[in-house]
């Protein structure tokens, strides 16, 4: 069993942009202040903006965070967060993946080694940002192939025992009708 991660500058990038978010909203309250005497209701108006703007970062960090990739025998299981109170998994089992590639598109995604593994199944695409794609696409790949390989064998050991099952029956017919003559 393996388990994949998002992209860990994914997270770099939400706690840059939060303190940046922070930065600006000091300056703006220094500058403010600077000009007009504070008074309590600008005091309350800035805390009570700092408290949502963390209790945004917090949602997003977990959103990003709890997103995981489960590679499993059977199987590949996908936990994600739809919304504040809604974690989600969806379980593929591995002869509906279709297929599984990486992609990386655009300029920022070169600058910020961004990559895409993508999974298909039947009209379903699901994207998910990794560091190593091509290795996190042949894993899953090379798992995939492995299963199925080893369901086949399951199959043909399987329709062998019919085979077998059918000519006993046979034999035991025509035991049956040669006890009744």
């Amino acid at each position: 069993m393996h388990i994949i991660g998002h992209w860990p500058w994914k997270y770099a990038k939400l706690i840059v942009v939060y303190w940046l978010v922070l930065l600006w909203t000091y300056l703006l309250y220094r500058s403010i202040t600077s000009v007009f005497k504070p008074f309590d209701i600008l005091r309350w108006i800035f805390g009570v903006g700092l408290i949502v703007s963390y209790v945004k970062f917090v949602i997003s960090f977990l959103d990003y965070y709890l997103d995981s990739l489960v590679i499993t025998r059977e199987g590949i299981i996908l936990f994600y967060w739809d919304n504040i109170f809604k974690l989600n998994s969806e379980a593929l089992p591995w002869w509906s993946v279709q297929t599984v590639s990486d992609k990386q598109s655009g300029l920022i995604d070169i600058i910020w080694n961004q990559w895409l593994v993508q999974i298909k199944r039947e009209e379903e695409i699901y994207n998910f940002q990794v560091t190593d794609p091509a290795q996190k696409s042949n894993l899953i790949t090379n798992t995939r192939n492995e299963m199925l390989s080893k369901q086949d064998e399951n199959t043909a050991q399987f329709d062998k025992f019919d085979i077998l099952v059918e000519t006993l029956w046979e034999v035991i017919l025509d035991y049956i009708q040669w006890q009744n003559n």
